[in-house]
């Protein structure tokens, strides 16, 4: 029910009205409809507002707000003009009166007492007031308390309705109202993030979000919630926030009594009625979501050892640490493993030099791989290790790892080929092993052999384990993810680097199998061990298919968290360069599929000093592109990758190629040596690039299905967005309107930073620069005749490029354009730079 009638019916009596509630309720909404109502009968009100940064400086507030008493005024001279001013039509009216500094606090009781002006105040709910205060409520006696309570749920519904213009589906409603705790100001501002970052779409004629509504942009609006927390009340709320929820009795025990009811009274804390004395519980909720994620690992790690003490288990927030995607936490990461791997290269230097043989020799090899700056010449190691009382698998292994070493780190192939050959010489039954070996430099620095041959030693686990591994990466390479997946639990390698390169293969024989999401939580677990082990060589590996599978995924905000940090590391061994050029490559295309320039991670990449080539997607890119011609680079990808037998890169390369730059005929030589990819999501791939190139609209859509059931929600949406660029250029603007709105509205609520995707589509639109800026006005609600006064044109030359703008997009109304402009439309008007290639 609205309090300003009844507000304004007390203050005409002479009885006062305090106005109390949480931040967000509507305190101010309320001051602001008594004052409208004051002025409409003819009442004045003079309105003071509280200012928190004012505080502590005499008389500051109310100069603010009444900024012509002047600098130099007295506390008797501002008494005695807001006694002027109330009589003898004023109402004093004092928005967030605990932020009113003491002085000022004075002048407002002052003026009361000696005028008993009507008087309405606003302030957050809280603990008793500070003495100042008390006096200045005091003086307003006679007066009555009014508490604005949270919106139920069908009032809360209409605010954001009015804000949004178009109804709210019922269970994001729910959650809106959920997270925001009923405070109108809240929800309006949770809604507008979601609104803008994508979460929330228009479905419809219906708002409707299918993820998560948390964005960090509300990060401030819950700091405001906050504002009369002290630091020890935001820990002890971070506390139940990460590790609660608890029982009141429970609560008790890890929180103070006097705190916890100091947190009740502020209006943060709630506690349902319920079995052992009820539950605690943040109030809003989006408080306690806002804290866990803010929590930093040391923190966590202080509450996880405050549980261990009393007995406690953590919960799942608590069971790994959130690292957030920050470039600082990057880069500390990156010195840390750094001034590791130093150190331990050091230390096996030091073990090796007191006893040179090839098992102290071996892991130090592996240290000099991953060493930022190598302490010691890995030739000079080869040349002074004894062997002769080391086991046979021992010694293998030592010279498989030095031949490695000299065809990645010096680029010597040709003494790589010389060691192994040695190997098999001193060791015949070794032959399986530097098979495996030489076939693994082969497909990691040039091409794909036509066999891996493995021929293992019996009992030396070295040569099983690099056999296994070798025959692994050749059937991914070739795409045969079905049969590999058979391969995995034959062997379980005591070799480090051959075990991470193991589960780097199978998380890419799930995500060529369709099993996108079976793949990620595969390689996730993996990335987040080797990250909390700091792992450099693990993570390098892992991160590439962490970064590969988010990107099939549609979460881009994460593959961008993985590049991040990937590509910040500086101790990258050089037996893996092949993941950081793959995450490099995911980093270009990234680029490309969100209608921005890759250019300049094209040029970086081709210019870097690292092997370009690889078994695996985006790691290979063509020397031989010619920069004449538009699309050449990509182009020239497929045919390099096709030609060396990387037939599942291939394919990934030729929807890129097919995509940026559709030719038939180009296409045409590839289609017979790629078919013979066995796995289901190349196979898709493949057909994706043929219906693309073919601009066949039927095949698009059940590819988009295919793709949608595998979970493979990137080229969902690039089949839909294409599938809508071909109906859109063969004239069926309309029809194209329709589905690209289908499509935005599927897999935007489902992904993360995909709206990119359909800037293909919205540079087609080919707006002009006047009809984007008429546009924007009049999805705004403004009048052809406001527009034409704001823009300075003729009414008539307002409406004509409306029209031709409902035209180009395929609307028929305002309301159409605004549902276009909201979602597939969005980057023709918010200043994006098509970079396609």
């Amino acid at each position: 029910m609205d309090f300003a009638p009844t507000a304004i019916e007390c203050l005409a009596k002479g009885v006062s009205v305090e106005i109390v509630g949480r931040p967000g309720s509507g305190r101010s909404v309320v001051l602001d409809e008594v004052c409208a109502i004051l002025r409409l009968r003819e009442q004045r009100p003079i309105r003071v507002r509280g200012i928190g940064a004012l505080r502590e400086r005499p008389l500051a507030t109310l100069l603010a707000s009444l900024p012509e008493l002047g600098r130099q005024t007295s506390i008797c001279e501002s008494v005695n003009y807001l006694r002027d001013e109330v009589s003898p039509q004023g109402v004093l009216v004092v928005d967030d009166v605990d932020d009113l500094d003491d002085v000022s606090a004075g002048v407002v009781a002052a003026v009361r007492a000696t005028t008993s002006a009507p008087m309405i105040v606003s302030r957050r709910i809280g603990p008793r007031p500070a003495a100042p205060l008390r006096r200045l409520l005091a003086a307003a006696q006679p007066s009555i308390r009014h508490l604005v309570r949270p919106l139920t749920f069908d009032a809360l519904r209409g605010v954001l309705e009015r804000d949004l213009g178009a109804p709210v589906a019922a269970a994001t409603m729910a959650r809106i109202a959920t997270m925001s705790g009923g405070l109108p100001g809240l929800a309006r501002a949770i809604s507008l993030v979601a609104q803008r970052t994508g979460r929330l779409t228009l479905s419809g004629d219906v708002w409707a979000a299918t993820g998560s509504l948390w964005s960090p942009q509300l990060g401030q609006a819950v700091e405001a919630l906050l504002v009369d927390a002290s630091a020890e009340d935001v820990d002890a709320l971070t506390l139940l926030a990460a590790a609660g929820p608890f029982a009141v009795q429970d609560a008790r025990v890890m929180i103070p009594g006097t705190q916890l009811e100091r947190l009740n009274e502020l209006g943060l804390v709630e506690v349902i009625d319920g079995a052992d004395e009820g539950a605690v519980g943040l109030y809003p909720p989006v408080v306690g979501e806002y804290l866990a994620r803010e929590c930093t690992s040391s923190k966590r790690a202080a509450i996880r050892q405050r549980l261990a003490v009393e007995g406690r288990a953590p919960s799942g927030r608590l069971a790994h640490d959130v690292v957030a995607a920050l470039p600082v936490g990057d880069a500390i990461l990156s010195r840390i493993i750094a001034d590791d791997q130093r150190a331990e290269a050091r230390e096996r230097l030091a073990a090796w030099e007191d006893d040179p043989t090839a098992t102290a020799a071996i892991p130090l090899l592996v240290a000099l791989f991953q060493a930022e700056d190598p302490i010691a010449d890995a030739a000079d190691v080869y040349a002074r290790t004894d062997g002769s009382s080391c086991s046979e698998s021992a010694n293998v292994e030592f010279a498989s790892g030095y031949a490695l070493y000299q065809a990645t780190s010096r680029g010597d192939r040709e003494g790589a080929a010389a060691s192994l050959n040695d190997l098999v010489r001193r060791y015949p039954n070794a032959r399986g092993a530097a098979d495996a070996v030489a076939a693994h430099m082969e497909m990691v620095l040039d091409r794909v052999p036509a066999t891996v041959g493995v021929d293992t030693l019996s009992g030396a686990s070295f040569c099983e384990e690099v056999g296994w591994g070798a025959s692994l990466e050749h059937k991914i390479a070739r795409g045969e993810a079905v049969s590999t997946l058979a391969e995995f639990d034959r062997c379980q390698p005591e070799n480090s680097v051959l075990r991470y390169h193991g589960d780097v293969c199978r998380g890419l024989a799930l995500l060529y199998s369709g099993e996108v999401d079976q793949a990620r939580l595969w390689v996730s677990k993996r990335f987040d061990t080797a990250r909390s082990e700091r792992s450099p060589g693990a993570l390098q590996s892992l991160g590439y298919v962490a970064a590969l599978a988010a990107a099939v995924q549609g979460n881009i905000e994460r593959l961008e968290e993985v590049v991040s940090l990937i590509m910040t590391f500086t101790a990258v061994p050089a037996f893996d360069a092949q993941y950081r050029s793959g995450v490099v490559g995911l980093s270009e295309a990234k680029a490309r599929w969100l209608g921005q320039d890759a250019t300049p991670c094209r040029k970086a990449r081709d210019q870097a000093e690292r092997q370009r080539f690889g078994p695996f997607p985006f790691m290979a890119t063509s020397p031989q592109a010619d920069p004449g011609v538009a699309g050449d680079a990509l182009w020239s990808d497929v045919e390099w990758a096709t030609e060396r037998g990387f037939l599942a890169p291939a394919v990934f390369a030729l929807v890129e190629a097919v995509e940026a730059h559709p030719d038939r005929e180009r296409l045409a030589p590839f289609l017979a040596p790629l078919s013979v990819v066995e796995s289901p999501l190349p196979r898709a791939l493949l057909c994706l690039a043929q219906a693309v190139a073919e601009r066949d609209v039927e095949r698009l859509g059940a590819l988009e299905e295919t793709f949608a059931a595998a979970g493979a929600w990137l080229y969902a949406c690039r089949a839909g967005v294409q599938r809508a660029l071909a109906l859109y250029e063969s004239g069926d603007h309309v029809a194209a309107a329709g589905e690209a709105l289908r499509v935005w509205e599927r897999v935007i609520p489902r992904t993360r930073g995909l709206e990119g995707v359909f800037a293909r589509l919205a540079h087609a639109v080919d707006l002009s620069p006047r009809e984007v800026e008429i546009a924007r006005y009049a999805v705004d609600g403004l009048a052809a005749v406001d527009i034409a006064g704001a823009l300075v044109l003729s009414t008539r030359t307002v409406e004509h490029h409306l029209f031709k703008t409902y035209r180009k997009v395929g609307v028929d109304s305002r309301k159409g354009l605004r549902g276009a402009f909201e979602t597939w439309l969005r980057p023709a008007h918010q200043g994006a730079q098509f970079g396609f290639e």
